[in-house]
């Protein structure tokens, strides 16, 4: 039997001989490419293997993005603020899922408001789930079903601000949680914003109206002033928008 003094001697005659006859093998990355090449070949092995659930049942693996089955759905819970649905659903592997929870929530507009002097106009309000006061763009809730987007998005305008838009057109629509929530957001660009009345807030709503020059409009999200993802995006969008009607 070999002794434990002995045995570095004989792995470094090995690496020696290895060396001497196959100089790649003295190179470290030789070795790293060989560790990288199993650990590739496992992962690939692994994410195609069936998949065994908690109960023991075998599924295959889902190659290709696929819609869900919904095979029952019942409320889960229901307020006038806010409502949630269970789903009974069937994967494309076939896999049954119970407890899939959906929150149902109404579609939302929001405004990129232009003044004729080229400032956007922001609103600056508290967001309790945030625990902050946060500045975004102007918008609200509504019935997709019964009222045109449009016309919602200059209502919930005017509303938070007392401002009017001479013209107003749509931009694009964003799904603002799809994980999880049913709610789409239409985005418009609005031009000729300017002052015509009072605003009508709720009896929860203290709104500070917000004029920002456009040239500061990218500066202020990069420096994380505007921290609200639709209201990003939709900047982004319509600072797009604007800048292919100049060009």
């Amino acid at each position: 039997m070999l002794s434990f003094r002995r045995q570095p001697q004989i792995f470094s005659s090995f690496f020696h001989l290895k060396r001497k006859r196959f100089p790649l093998y003295s190179q470290p990355v030789f070795w790293f490419l060989r560790t990288c090449n199993a650990c590739s070949f496992l992962a690939c092995f692994c994410e195609n293997r069936p998949k065994t659930d908690n109960f023991g049942f075998t599924y295959a693996p889902m190659t290709t993005p696929q819609p869900w089955k919904i095979l029952s759905s019942e409320t889960a819970y229901q307020h006038r603020w806010y409502n949630l649905r269970r789903d009974t659903v069937q994967l494309p592997n076939g896999l049954v899922l119970d407890d899939y929870f959906v929150s149902v929530r109404p579609a939302g507009a929001l405004v990129f408001p232009v003044t004729e002097d080229g400032q956007v106009i922001f609103v600056r309000q508290y967001k309790h789930a945030a625990g902050k006061i946060l500045l975004e763009l102007p918008g609200g809730m509504f019935d997709a079903e019964t009222e045109d987007p449009s016309e919602a998005a200059a209502r919930e305008f005017y509303e938070e601000t007392g401002y009017s838009v001479d013209a107003i057109s749509p931009i694009g629509i964003l799904y603002d949680n799809p994980t999880k929530d049913t709610s789409q957001v239409h985005l418009f660009i609005a031009h000729g914003a300017k002052l015509t009345g009072a605003p009508e807030w709720d009896i929860t709503e203290c709104v500070e109206v917000v004029p920002i020059p456009l040239a500061q409009v990218l500066p202020k999200i990069m420096a994380g002033e505007i921290q609200v993802s639709c209201s990003v995006s939709l900047c982004f969008m319509a600072l797009q928008r604007l800048q292919e009607h100049v060009s």
